[in-house]
């Protein structure tokens, strides 16, 4: 090190409000260390309960596993090189380092990858297409402004972060919107179906899956609005890393809930519940008897035609027939 630059270094004062520039990447890394935590007990009841789910399911888990090890990993790099190794260097809090400006695309790739898996639902479910294929635009440039918020911001340095304000709008803002799109369009598939049903048990689950889609969604929401609220409210500190670093958990989590609750949902209802991304069906003639209701993926995954269709099942000696019911014994779980 130069004599010059040891005495630019040390002629820095520590700033006055250093715990709100340290702080949340301290307490940000450790709240996402729980999250991750969460997500491999989620990952391990996924493995253990739906041994059978297709391949490119559990691929999408394992895709999300290893983003967020990585992101893990390199919020953990950063924060240690500002609160260990930069530990009384008031210079460090000023420069983004590379681990932490590359965690912004990382995240984008974790939303993204949420975001098709449910747009990819509701196509399977209406047959739509228009507004999927918006709704994985949007996500893809929410995506892109992450990664542009991340290379600029580590030529910019923390500091500097408000100057890329309208990049990151678009990423945080359009992520939530996003979110809030595909919870809206869920929940009113869920509610068109409801209304076509005859059957009190079929109802009541409809209503289970109703409040899944909702509860799933919120933290998620929740957490891009907050992060949204910090960084425009104070940009001259870090408080808006706190949420940033579990951003993308809340995200992986939420999906690994949404796996999992089949068996919590099956376990209730005393059914046998398989995948509800099942893409086979039988003949429009199949029964399903009247005590063996519509199960949790029976409605997931014939929601497209219940919400038109289901007003023509009718009652035949305790027979509810159902259009284009997929088969039950396809893709059952593990006990």
């Amino acid at each position: 090190m130069s004599s010059s630059f040891a005495i630019s270094i040390m002629s820095l004062s520590v700033p006055k409000d250093i715990a709100l520039l340290s702080g949340p990447l301290y307490w940000g890394n450790l709240f996402a260390y729980g999250l991750y935590g969460i997500l491999i007990v989620q990952i391990f009841i996924y493995y253990h309960r739906f041994r059978r789910d297709p391949p490119r399911i559990k691929a999408l888990v394992w895709i999300l596993f290893v983003l967020e090890t990585l992101i893990t990993v390199l919020g953990t790099i950063a924060g240690g090189k500002i609160i260990v190794s930069g530990w009384g260097n008031p210079a460090a809090l000023a420069h983004l380092d590379w681990a932490l400006s590359g965690t912004p695309l990382l995240s984008g790739l974790v939303a993204s990858s949420v975001h098709f898996f449910y747009c990819w639902r509701i196509h399977r479910l209406r047959q739509l297409t228009f507004i999927p294929i918006i709704l994985m635009i949007m996500s893809l440039l929410t995506t892109s402004m992450a990664a542009f918020c991340g290379i600029h911001g580590h030529q910019l340095g923390i500091f500097r972060l408000r100057e890329l304000r309208p990049y990151a709008l678009i990423w945080i803002v359009g992520s939530t919107l996003v979110d809030a799109s595909i919870t809206a369009c869920m929940v009113t598939i869920l509610l068109q179906a409801r209304s076509k049903s005859n059957f009190e048990r079929t109802t009541s689950l409809i209503q289970k899956l109703i409040a899944l889609t909702v509860e799933t969604a919120m933290p998620t929401g929740a957490a891009g609005l907050v992060h949204a609220v910090l960084y425009l409210t104070y940009p001259t500190n870090n408080l808006h890393f706190l949420t940033f670093l579990m951003l993308a958990k809340f995200y992986s989590n939420s999906l690994l809930a949404t796996l999992n609750a089949r068996a919590l949902i099956g376990e209730h209802d005393n059914l046998s519940v398989p995948a509800f991304w099942a893409d086979t069906s039988v003949s429009p003639s199949q029964q399903i008897p009247h005590n063996h209701h519509l199960s949790f993926v029976h409605t997931m995954h014939d929601l497209g035609s219940a919400a038109t269709q289901a007003s023509q099942a009718t009652n035949h000696g305790g027979v509810e027939t159902i259009p284009f019911a997929p088969s039950l014994s396809k893709n059952k779980e593990v006990p």
